[in-house]
């Protein structure tokens, strides 16, 4: 387990964890995002105007849209999924996977 952690468990609690250099790094989550059928344009475009969605792609599978998002903490994260991206009219369901640091 060499590999794991460098920093200590403080440090990834509400505040930025530290990079392998000890740079501090922002919070890094993946979402994938279901859609009613027919909405893709319109949700696509309310998507692209959240500016902690570094990275948007459409896909074919098992959802519609995986999203790249960027914010100061876990709790940052969490609002920009619950507040901003469930809120658009045309979001079913939305499935978040946080980074880590290894």
């Amino acid at each position: 387990m060499k590999w794991f952690f460098k920093a200590n468990v403080e440090t990834f609690i509400g505040k930025k964890p530290l990079s392998g250099n000890g740079d501090l790094m922002a919070t890094v989550g993946y979402v994938h995002i279901s859609i009613t059928p027919k909405t893709e344009h319109e949700v696509y475009n309310a998507l692209l105007k959240i500016e902690e969605i570094v990275d948007l792609t459409p896909i074919f599978g098992d959802c519609d849209f995986i999203a790249k998002i960027e914010a100061d903490d876990i709790n940052k994260l969490g609002q920009v999924v619950l507040d901003k991206i469930r809120t658009i009219s045309g979001v079913i369901e939305t499935k978040t996977w946080t980074g880590a640091v290894i």
